[in-house]
């Protein structure tokens, strides 16, 4: 019993018969010498990507990232510790208290607003850049960024530019038309902008570098360098902002995160101050009016002693003077509050003071009133801020306006009310004050007039007085206010960069130089139609396979070759021989072999000389018969003379066996009957009763026949002849054979069109790119044609070459045969 390739066994009776199969799949050995066939081009491919990526980090510019980290305290933990209590109590009412949203602070800081100030600042939207022969690199130096002023910028909107080089060390400007010396501190005029460069601050410059100086818009800048901060808390409960800056300076990020961290502190105390600035300026426009008033009651005092001689109020009045003074006192300290009060009133009710802060703790303590002023100044700076971003006609400042008209109307609401009060206790003094001077009215007219201008005077100086000390309050709450935020350390660069990922790269170009050769193998095999491995036959046919025929370049296919050699080749077929003996297992003795294939190409014809040829030499008196009555080869090949009588001749009744027999002379045993003039109809000529006559014949003088015919899958002369035969050879070619034509193959041996028919794998390469492998493997052993002069080929175009280019190595190509 003979096992084949496929793992299929014959029946006893001689019937070949399949069962079902099994998909087989490669082992990591086959794997790996398949693809170690294409090692150059994964070489290649792993040099290239990783050649590119050494080039891409040698001149791309590191970024590194830099972080500054902000504290942000609660509003009500803020304020000077070193104040003293009064001013505590006027901040507490100056400034609203609450925790601080890190959300908002978060969107604070990437304002464009924010870092707006930065650039200006910094003179960050200036950017200084050498340009070498394949990188530009920035130049920054926190010191030297006003080197070239910008002035006279026609559009500042618009980004503008200039080239400087350092010349025998001079300045130069570069234009496309000229090459302009400078000279240091001169104007440099262009169309639309003109320039100042500090000549001396450049010679620390390298010479014969072209420097690249670009003007941005501060806004635009700002704009840019914002979207490029990422922000976040440091923790879900801390009130710590980490902030980050990448850029190829670490330097210039440090300096803006540093820059930004003052600027967001700033802007704290500013914010603070507002409603603290706008109290002192409404109480020193209070003080410059009551300064006036105050003036004219001193004057009018003096005056009033200078005309009419008035002198101090004498003893026997004096407890009717003590009194009036306390009445006094009370009706002074209420017509302040109600003054007070109308400064309020006429100060909301100003129409060019519309939506301004409101001043608060002016004496008067009602806890209604400040509640409601401190809710106006809220909303007042609300407004404020979103004007910095929105239009007057926006929904959202329409909104905040309708609710300070309706504050504005609760505050005079609020001070009428309080004004009434005021009115009622000052009635009240005032009747006292009436009833004491009722009591002295005995007293000389122009004493009375002079205490009238004394009240005046005290009442006028209680004010001015009490305006100072507000204003001073206001002040000293002024200058200890502290911001809400600082940075808890200067920015810190990571010394790590970033950008570019280094390994990463590399390990992406190994992956790439790795995957981009397995891509292009898998594509190339995806693409083959032809059979390229044993795996194809498989997958397509159940029939067997006895021998398989090595490849070797710059050998004829119409040649025998295995006569008295020790070759691949020679062994291999030896090994056919041996694997025919036991292919029929009823022990029925083999004469007949019929040899076919699909196509011509395919190899078939050299198959049946050297198979031939094979059983020849072991003493076997064998006939090779030239069957391909359309395109015959075998006697050109063999360079037989005169063979023009044959198996047509024959056929045609015009000859007799033995006189068209023709031996061939390079091997002994071995016999040759031509195919003879090519009939005009081979198919009808096949039908002949004389065929029978010439096979039995033949196996009475031959031990074996082989029948070389023309292609099955072009005519059906093999399976005519196919009733002669014992065995059925069908031939079939590694790289040539198209696997759709394995589906015809498999038909024949499933259905048994050609009894007992078995593969012969022809042009076979090992183990190389195709990835074939067969059980001819290991019949190499001591049969290269290295350790030979014998060999597959030998004699016969041995000298032909056999190098193949890189690329065809590459990809798994081999030279025309």
């Amino acid at each position: 019993m003979l096992n084949n390739h496929n793992g299929y066994q014959h029946k006893e009776n001689g019937t070949a018969h399949a069962a079902q199969a099994v998909p087989q799949t490669k082992n990591p050995k086959e794997l790996l010498f398949k693809y170690r066939h294409y090692l150059p081009l994964f070489i290649i491919c792993l040099a290239v990507f990783t050649g590119i990526t050494y080039i891409y980090l040698r001149y791309k510019i590191p970024v590194y990232n830099s972080t500054v980290k902000i504290l942000v305290k609660d509003d009500n933990k803020s304020g000077s510790e070193s104040a003293d209590e009064l001013s505590a109590e006027i901040l507490s009412k100056l400034v609203s208290s609450g925790k601080t949203n890190i959300s908002n602070e978060l969107e604070i800081i990437k304002s464009s607003t924010l870092m707006e100030k930065v650039v200006r600042k910094l003179g960050l939207n200036v950017i200084y850049t050498s340009i070498g022969n394949l990188r530009e690199t920035e130049v920054y130096d926190k010191g030297k960024s006003k080197l070239i002023e910008f002035k006279s910028i026609s559009d500042s909107s618009k980004q503008y530019e200039v080239n400087l080089q350092v010349l025998d060390g001079k300045l130069h400007y570069i234009t496309d038309s000229a090459n302009i010396e400078i000279t240091n501190n001169t104007i440099v005029r262009t169309k639309d902008f003109s320039f100042i460069a500090h000549v001396d601050d450049f010679k620390e410059f390298k010479p014969d570098y072209t420097y690249n100086i670009k003007w941005y818009p501060p806004a635009v800048m700002a704009s840019k360098l914002a979207s490029e901060l990422t922000v976040g808390s440091l923790s879900k409960d801390a009130s710590i902002m980490l902030i980050a800056f990448s850029s190829g300076v670490p330097a210039k990020g440090r300096d803006i995160l540093n820059g930004l961290a003052q600027e967001y502190s700033q802007a704290g105390i500013d914010e603070k101050n507002k409603t603290i600035d706008n109290t002192i300026q409404f109480v020193n426009d209070r003080l410059v009016l009551i300064s006036g008033e105050l003036g004219n009651v001193e004057s009018s005092l003096q005056t009033f002693r200078e005309t009419n001689n008035v002198i101090n109020i004498a003893g026997q009045q004096q407890l009717d003077i003590d009194r009036l003074k306390e009445i006094k006192e009370k009706m002074d300290e209420a017509q302040v509050k109600l003054q007070v009060t109308d400064m309020i009133r006429d100060y909301v009710n100003d129409p060019s003071k519309k939506y301004n802060l409101v001043p608060t703790s002016l004496g008067i303590e009602d806890a209604t009133m400040l509640a409601l002023i401190e809710e106006y100044n809220k909303a007042a700076l609300q407004r404020e801020d979103l004007l910095k971003t929105i239009a007057p006609g926006n929904i959202a400042v329409k909104t905040i306006d309708s609710k300070l008209e309706q504050l504005q109307q609760k505050i005079l609401e609020t001070t009428g009310n309080i004004k009434a009060s005021f009115q009622s206790v000052y009635n009240a003094t005032r009747a006292d004050y009436n009833q004491v001077v009722g009591n002295m009215s005995s007293m000389p007219g122009k004493e009375k007039k002079l205490l009238e201008i004394a009240r005046q005077q005290g009442i006028k100086e209680k004010l001015y007085l009490f305006l100072l000390q507000k204003r001073e309050e206001a002040a000293i709450t002024r200058a200890s206010a502290i911001s809400n935020s600082r940075a808890i350390d200067p920015a810190v660069t990571n010394s790590i960069p970033v950008e570019p990922r280094t390994t990463l790269l590399y390990l992406l170009a190994i992956i790439a130089g790795i995957g981009v050769p397995f891509a292009i193998i898998y594509i190339r095999d995806l693409f083959n139609d032809k059979v390229t491995t044993a795996e194809d036959i498989q997958q397509a046919t159940q029939a067997p396979i006895v021998g398989e025929i090595n490849h070797n370049p710059g050998t004829s296919d119409r040649k025998i070759v295995v006569a008295q050699t020790r070759g691949v080749v020679s062994e291999q077929f030896r090994i056919i021989r041996t694997n025919l003996q036991y292919f029929l297992n009823s022990g029925k003795p083999i004469s007949g072999i019929l040899v076919t294939s699909t196509m011509a190409g395919e190899g078939k014809t050299f198959i049946s000389m050297n198979l031939g040829a094979v059983l020849a030499v072991s003493g076997k008196k064998v006939l090779l018969m030239e069957f391909d009555l359309r395109k015959p080869k075998i006697t050109a090949a063999l360079n037989i003379e005169n063979a023009s009588q044959g198996i047509t001749t024959y056929l045609s009744g015009k000859q007799d066996v033995s006189s068209i027999l023709r031996q061939i002379k390079s091997v002994e045993n071995y016999w040759l009957l031509p195919c003879g003039p090519i009939p005009p109809n081979p198919a009808e000529l096949l039908l002949s009763p004389k065929l029978d006559q010439m096979f039995a014949e033949l196996k009475e003088m031959f031990d074996y026949i082989i029948i070389d015919c023309p292609p099955l899958g072009i005519v059906s002369d093999a399976k005519i002849l196919s009733k002669y035969s014992d065995i059925n050879l069908y031939v079939v070619r590694q790289r040539y054979t198209l696997k759709k034509q394995l589906g015809f193959v498999n038909n024949l041996y499933t259905e048994q069109k050609l009894n007992n028919l078995a593969l012969v794998v022809n042009d076979v390469i090992l183990n190389g790119a195709n990835g074939y492998y067969g059980y001819a493997n290991t019949y190499g052993y001591g049969y290269t044609r290295y350790n030979y002069d014998y060999s597959y080929g030998s004699g016969y175009n041995s000298n032909a070459k056999e190098e193949k280019s890189l690329l065809k190595k590459m990809l798994g190509k081999k030279e025309s045969d």
